[in-house]
């Protein structure tokens, strides 16, 4: 299904114009590459409709692993998805964040 996943971790910044607190965020990211070509108005769909359930994965485990592993203040996660083709980066993004 993918050509590649990875997860990264960062610190960043927020000056509050985004939607988000300012402050410094540690954020984690997990990067989906599809291994093939996507139908990306049926594939936005589909993951459009996955967001509560990515939202319930963060505040049940993503958030609480990170705080467990020492990380406090303000946290995200970042999905992104491609499927290598696009010039202009991920074709979907979803952001989830505990501050």
């Amino acid at each position: 299904m993918y050509s590649e996943a990875r997860v990264e971790g960062t610190m960043e910044d927020s000056n509050g114009d985004r939607g988000l607190p300012a402050g410094t965020y540690s954020v984690v990211w997990f990067y989906y590459t599809y291994a093939n070509s996507v139908d990306w108005p049926t594939a936005t769909e589909l993951l459009d409709a996955q967001r509560p359930a990515i939202d319930e994965l963060c505040d049940s485990a993503v958030f609480p692993a990170m705080r467990a592993s020492g990380l406090s203040g303000p946290v995200s996660a970042v999905y992104s998805y491609d499927d290598g083709r696009s010039e202009f980066g991920p074709m979907w993004e979803h952001t989830c964040s505990d501050y």
